[in-house]
């Protein structure tokens, strides 16, 4: 009988200690649960943050680029009319040094 007593008691605490751990289980399953989803969503929000820098980025380039095309623009403008200037004051030397230049330019493709 104090066997069975024991037994009894045995199995008794078998069944609360099992559901014990399947409770803790199920608690443990819900918390990896929860960690997934915040992990997720703090990963979506850095992205989004990269997402929105590297769009910020890409535009201050265009921006930056088109203002430096323009100014390259003006600066190859201001050129040209010093350019048409001095063929004007100059000719003959304008003339010599383009004969020049394309004498040089047919040696090199010669070659």
């Amino acid at each position: 009988m104090w066997k069975e007593e024991q037994m009894a008691s045995v199995k008794d605490t078998a069944d609360n200690v099992t559901t014990d751990i399947e409770a803790q289980l199920k608690q443990l399953r819900a918390d990896l649960a929860a960690l997934a989803s915040t992990v997720a969503a703090a990963g979506s929000d850095k992205a989004d943050g990269y997402k929105a820098r590297v769009g910020e980025m890409a535009s201050n380039v265009k921006d930056a680029s088109v203002t430096a095309i323009q100014n390259l623009r003006e600066e190859l403008k201001g050129l040209e009319g010093k350019m048409e200037a001095h063929v004007r004051d100059r000719p003959v030397q304008s003339v010599g040094i383009a004969v020049a230049a394309g004498f040089a330019l047919a040696l090199l493709c010669r070659r």
